[in-house]
Protein backbone atom coordinates (compact mmCIF):
# COMPACT_ATOMS: atom_id res chain seq x y z
CA UNK A 1 0.00 0.00 0.00
CA UNK A 2 1.18 3.34 -0.89
CA UNK A 3 1.46 5.82 0.99
CA UNK A 4 0.90 9.93 0.31
CA UNK A 5 3.66 11.97 -0.42
CA UNK A 6 3.81 15.58 1.34
CA UNK A 7 3.26 17.30 -2.38
CA UNK A 8 0.85 15.05 -3.26
CA UNK A 9 -1.25 15.60 -0.18
CA UNK A 10 -0.62 19.78 -0.65
CA UNK A 11 -1.99 19.26 -4.18
CA UNK A 12 -4.95 17.63 -2.76
CA UNK A 13 -6.03 20.50 -0.38
CA UNK A 14 -5.44 22.84 -3.08
CA UNK A 15 -7.63 21.12 -5.54
CA UNK A 16 -10.77 20.67 -2.60
CA UNK A 17 -9.62 24.52 -1.98
CA UNK A 18 -10.11 25.11 -5.50
CA UNK A 19 -13.66 23.02 -5.79
CA UNK A 20 -15.45 24.53 -2.65
CA UNK A 21 -14.37 28.02 -3.98
CA UNK A 22 -16.44 27.27 -7.74
CA UNK A 23 -18.79 25.82 -5.49
CA UNK A 24 -19.47 29.33 -4.01
CA UNK A 25 -19.45 30.80 -7.17
CA UNK A 26 -21.96 28.37 -7.92
CA UNK A 27 -24.32 29.10 -5.37
CA UNK A 28 -23.45 32.81 -5.50
CA UNK A 29 -24.19 33.13 -9.44
CA UNK A 30 -27.39 30.90 -9.55
CA UNK A 31 -29.96 33.68 -8.80
CA UNK A 32 -29.29 35.70 -11.53
CA UNK A 33 -28.94 33.23 -14.11
CA UNK A 34 -31.92 33.47 -16.73
CA UNK A 35 -32.88 29.98 -16.78
CA UNK A 36 -32.23 26.59 -16.67
CA UNK A 37 -32.33 24.86 -20.32
CA UNK A 38 -35.96 26.81 -20.89
CA UNK A 39 -37.12 29.92 -18.75
CA UNK A 40 -40.71 27.94 -18.04
CA UNK A 41 -39.13 26.11 -16.03
CA UNK A 42 -38.61 29.20 -13.73
CA UNK A 43 -42.00 30.85 -14.33
CA UNK A 44 -43.81 27.07 -13.83
CA UNK A 45 -41.69 26.33 -10.99
CA UNK A 46 -44.42 26.73 -8.47
CA UNK A 47 -47.78 27.97 -10.56
CA UNK A 48 -48.97 24.84 -10.16
CA UNK A 49 -47.87 23.73 -6.19
CA UNK A 50 -49.62 27.14 -5.09
CA UNK A 51 -48.65 30.28 -7.03
CA UNK A 52 -50.53 32.12 -9.54
CA UNK A 53 -52.95 35.21 -9.84
CA UNK A 54 -55.27 33.73 -9.76
CA UNK A 55 -53.80 29.99 -9.19
CA UNK A 56 -54.41 28.09 -12.52
CA UNK A 57 -52.77 24.68 -13.13
CA UNK A 58 -51.03 24.93 -16.57
CA UNK A 59 -52.10 22.42 -19.55
CA UNK A 60 -49.07 19.88 -18.64
CA UNK A 61 -50.26 19.46 -14.72
CA UNK A 62 -54.00 18.92 -15.72
CA UNK A 63 -54.90 15.35 -15.16
CA UNK A 64 -56.35 14.86 -18.58
CA UNK A 65 -53.46 15.84 -20.13
CA UNK A 66 -50.46 14.65 -17.74
CA UNK A 67 -47.94 15.28 -19.52
CA UNK A 68 -45.90 16.13 -16.62
CA UNK A 69 -45.22 15.15 -12.83
CA UNK A 70 -45.82 17.52 -9.76
CA UNK A 71 -42.63 16.11 -8.38
CA UNK A 72 -40.05 17.67 -10.11
CA UNK A 73 -41.19 21.47 -9.17
CA UNK A 74 -42.45 19.90 -5.48
CA UNK A 75 -38.60 19.00 -4.79
CA UNK A 76 -37.24 22.07 -6.45
CA UNK A 77 -39.71 25.18 -5.59
CA UNK A 78 -42.18 23.91 -2.59
CA UNK A 79 -39.55 21.82 -0.21
CA UNK A 80 -37.10 24.74 -0.27
CA UNK A 81 -39.19 27.72 0.18
CA UNK A 82 -41.61 25.57 3.04
CA UNK A 83 -37.82 24.99 4.60
CA UNK A 84 -37.22 28.25 4.51
CA UNK A 85 -40.59 29.70 5.71
CA UNK A 86 -40.28 27.29 8.42
CA UNK A 87 -36.65 28.42 9.37
CA UNK A 88 -38.54 32.43 9.13
CA UNK A 89 -41.57 31.04 11.08
CA UNK A 90 -44.06 32.55 8.66
CA UNK A 91 -46.73 31.03 6.51
CA UNK A 92 -45.67 30.36 2.98
CA UNK A 93 -48.17 32.52 1.27
CA UNK A 94 -46.19 35.64 2.94
CA UNK A 95 -43.06 34.85 1.18
CA UNK A 96 -42.22 37.50 -0.93
CA UNK A 97 -41.40 37.45 -4.14
CA UNK A 98 -37.67 38.03 -3.56
CA UNK A 99 -37.70 34.71 -1.64
CA UNK A 100 -39.95 32.49 -4.43
CA UNK A 101 -37.50 34.07 -6.79
CA UNK A 102 -33.92 33.55 -5.19
CA UNK A 103 -34.45 30.11 -3.06
CA UNK A 104 -35.41 28.08 -6.02
CA UNK A 105 -32.30 28.91 -7.47
CA UNK A 106 -30.21 28.26 -4.86
CA UNK A 107 -31.76 25.35 -3.68
CA UNK A 108 -30.76 24.27 -7.46
CA UNK A 109 -27.42 25.12 -7.33
CA UNK A 110 -26.98 23.55 -4.23
CA UNK A 111 -29.14 19.82 -5.93
CA UNK A 112 -26.54 20.40 -8.53
CA UNK A 113 -23.75 20.36 -6.33
CA UNK A 114 -25.19 16.75 -5.17
CA UNK A 115 -26.51 15.19 -8.38
CA UNK A 116 -23.94 15.81 -10.99
CA UNK A 117 -20.67 16.96 -8.67
CA UNK A 118 -20.73 13.54 -7.06
CA UNK A 119 -22.20 11.08 -9.43
CA UNK A 120 -18.76 12.95 -11.28
CA UNK A 121 -16.84 12.22 -8.64
CA UNK A 122 -17.85 8.78 -7.75
CA UNK A 123 -17.28 7.48 -11.40
CA UNK A 124 -14.02 8.83 -11.25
Amino acid sequence: MSTQSAAETKLAQKSWSFYNILILIRVCVAPFLLGYVHPDEFFQGGQELWFGCPPAMPWEFEPENALRSVVPPTIMTWWPLKLCADFMSIPMEQLSGWHVWIIPRVACAIFSVFAVDFSVWALS
